[in-house]
């Protein structure tokens, strides 16, 4: 799973994946997904995204223990653009840009305070992929076209946290 601490809200996404179970808590994946999160707005708040020609190809190496898990992730997503027209009515295609993501999460038990307890935290990084931060593509747009017709990725950052404590073992916040 690549996306925020809101699993309630995670979209569905069409992939092919393979796990690798190392032993000891150790694994990794990699799989091709489809990209259905970007956008390319051309300075003028139209959209001109042309689809992708590529899948998404998202990878993470994963680490879960007794004391908790750490996970590291990236991301490689394709931004087409449709056929645009310049100040002169001339008609041209903006090359193909290539946008990443990069994300760590992690939990940590804290069996200290109740048992259940724990604390978790994620911290993902995009350029021209913010569909990974948790946006879909009518909320951000992962691209704009610049005076130059050249695609120019964004960025953004998101950090989330959470703890969970049982008071009793069946009231939890």
């Amino acid at each position: 799973h690549f996306g925020t601490l809101r699993f309630s809200d995670a979209p569905t996404v069409n992939l092919l994946a393979y796990t690798f179970s190392f032993g000891n808590g150790f694994s990794a994946t990699l799989a091709l997904e489809e990209g259905r999160f970007d956008g390319i707005n051309n300075g003028l708040g139209t959209d001109v995204t042309a689809g992708q020609r590529t899948p998404d190809v998202v990878a993470n190496v994963a680490y879960s223990g007794t004391w908790g898990s750490a996970m590291l992730s990236g991301a490689v997503h394709q931004l087409r653009s449709i056929a645009l027209t310049d100040g002169a009515g001339v008609g041209f295609i903006p090359d193909t840009e290539y946008g990443f993501a990069v994300s760590f999460q992690g939990h940590v038990n804290l069996p200290m305070l109740a048992a259940g307890d724990a604390l978790w935290i994620a911290a993902t990084y995009a350029d021209g992929a913010l569909g990974y931060l948790g946006f879909d593509g009518s909320e951000v747009d992962d691209a704009i076209i610049d005076a130059d017709g050249d695609i120019d990725t964004t960025q953004g950052w998101s950090v989330a946290g959470g703890l969970r404590h049982y008071w009793t073992p069946e009231i939890r916040q």
